[in-house]
This record gives structure tokens, sequence and C-alpha cells, in this order.
């Protein structure tokens, strides 16, 4: 069994990026908005079939789940950022995941595959451009490279790269090539989507939790990968949880979890509980979008646990 510990690090500046682990202790995050949504049809993406007959979450409820999920965050002393919104374009800025990932202490920004999501990223260019400690540590991919950061977790020296329907092949030697001489990268190909499951990032299939474990759904994967089994103890996770997006906990360290509030998510969040606390919240409107928790969140620190 491995052991994890902290390491005494110079008191972190705002201008740091830092992410190590999926679940070192989170510090500073940008999480979706609420503001614009839907003011024009136009730009409205519907990601699978199941949402062309759901009806929009309202905008009064997505800002009372996202104000507070920023509340929770900030009582547990995260500091909680929010994307500028950019209007006339962009009216969704509900998932930021997707737009960036930070790899180490370099910021990823992403080239999205979906028209309609690639001008996203203006609304955290305020956020992400004062961090100038070294050069480059922002990566602009090439054109040929899609790559959205639902499909990208970093965990134990591992970037885990989901080849899925908005990450492609050229992506993961993007990253082979810029962070190979300091993690091991492990492409991993997503079972394509049905109509009742949609497979549309890793993290709806994958997620690193608490000290050595993950939660996983192996039907929405190709072929799971040896690394993965050798690497944490997982939790299986059935067709109607994955549905129900419960892989996609937002974790604030290896002892805490913020998972959703929802009958189909109580026998994981039961499961969570044997290796860590879980903090339950409501957030029933952003999933109408194809996204929860850990889609909702963008980090941008993380305090490094090395492990021994």
């Amino acid at each position: 069994m491995r052991k994890y510990f902290y390491r005494s690090f110079k008191k972190m500046t705002a201008t740091e990026f830092c992410c190590h682990n999926e679940s070192d202790v989170l510090r500073r995050v940008i999480i979706g908005s609420w503001e614009g949504y839907r003011q024009s049809e136009f730009y409205i993406e519907k990601v699978n079939a199941v949402q062309e007959q759901m009806a929009a979450p309202a905008r009064d409820l997505l800002k009372d789940e996202l104000e507070g999920f920023k509340s929770v965050l900030e009582s547990m002393g995260v500091e909680v950022l929010v994307p500028r919104p950019v209007g006339k374009i962009v009216y969704d800025q509900l998932t930021p995941r997707d737009i960036g990932v930070v790899i180490g202490d370099r910021f990823v920004l992403c080239n999205m595959r979906k028209q309609s999501r690639r001008y996203e990223c203006v609304g955290i260019f305020d956020l992400i451009m004062h961090y100038d400690l070294s050069e480059p540590n922002i990566l602009i991919p090439p054109a040929d490279c899609f790559i959205e950061g639902g499909d990208v977790i970093v965990d134990k020296q591992t970037i885990y790269i989901g080849i899925s329907e908005r990450t492609n092949r050229q992506a993961v030697e993007f990253i082979r090539k810029n962070f190979g001489d300091r993690f091991r990268v492990v492409p991993i190909t997503l079972a394509a989507s049905t109509e009742e499951n949609l497979y549309l990032h890793l993290d709806c299939v994958f997620n690193p939790v608490g000290k050595r474990h993950a939660l996983i759904h192996a039907p929405g994967i190709q072929e799971v990968p040896a690394q993965l089994s050798g690497d944490y103890e997982l939790i299986e996770i059935s067709a109607a949880e994955q549905a129900a997006l419960c892989t996609n906990v937002l974790s604030l360290s290896h002892e805490v979890v913020i998972s959703r509030d929802h009958d189909e998510c109580a026998r994981v969040n039961a499961e969570l509980r044997k290796i860590c606390s879980v903090i339950e919240l409501p957030f029933n409107a952003v999933p109408l979008t194809g996204g929860s928790l850990r889609c909702s969140s963008l980090p941008l620190q993380r305090k490094k646990i090395l492990t021994a």
C-alpha cells in the first residue's frame, strides 16, 4: 500500500498553476456560470438525442445550484473564480472543465471539436493570463489536435486521456510530446455512446477518488487498461448510476469529495463514505445539459501530495 504525505512547499502564489493528482487539496478553481444561459437558442448545443427531448433547465435553478456549489467550496477554503460573461456567441458557460486543463505547472488551452464551444475560453482569459512564473506555461494544441478537459485525468504521475467523440489520438501525441518526460501517458478509448448512456468524456466513466480508489463504469471503456486495476481499487458503477453521472464527483482532497444528492447516486455515495467524507449537493439542473460537478469545475491549483 502506498503512503501519502504532504511535502512542505513555499506558500502558493495566485500565479502558480499546480495540478499533479486528482485528489490533492483543492486551492483555486473556476466553476461554471449560469449568467446568459439560453439567451440565444442559436448557440445552444444538444449533446445527445435524450437532450433533444428534454426541457432545458431553468436559469433560476442553475443559479441556485451553482451559487450553492460556490458557497460549499468557499466554506472549505477554496478560492472560487467564475468566467466573465461572453455573450453574443457564447451563451453556455456551465461546464468550464472542458475548455482547459492544468497538468503539473502548465495550462493546456483545449481545442474544442464542437464549434458551439470554441469561444468559451474567452470568458476565462482574464483568470489565467496573469499566470506568468514560467514560459511557456500556457500551451495551445495544433489545429488537428482536438482535446477536451473532461477527457484528461492527471493522477499518480499518470495522465489518462480518453479517446472519445471530442478528443482524438493526435491529442495523445501532443500530451506525450509536452509531458511525457514527467508523466506516464495512458490512452483510454471510450465505448460508443448509446441512446441510454452518454460516454461523452472519460470522467463520465472513470474518476479517481480518495487515496487509492476510483469510480469506473467498465462498459463505457473499450478495453480497460491494466494500469487501472494495478493503481486503483475500483468501485464499479452501474449503467443507471453512470447515466446519473455518479462518476462525475469533485475531489476537494483525498479525504473529501462533493457528490450529487440524487437517488441514483445513493449507493455510490455510501461506497465513497467507506473511504472519505462525502458532501452531497443538490445538483440536478446542470446534469440536464450533459455534465455534473467535475464538469462544472476547472481546478487551477491543488496542493501537491507526494507518494512514497
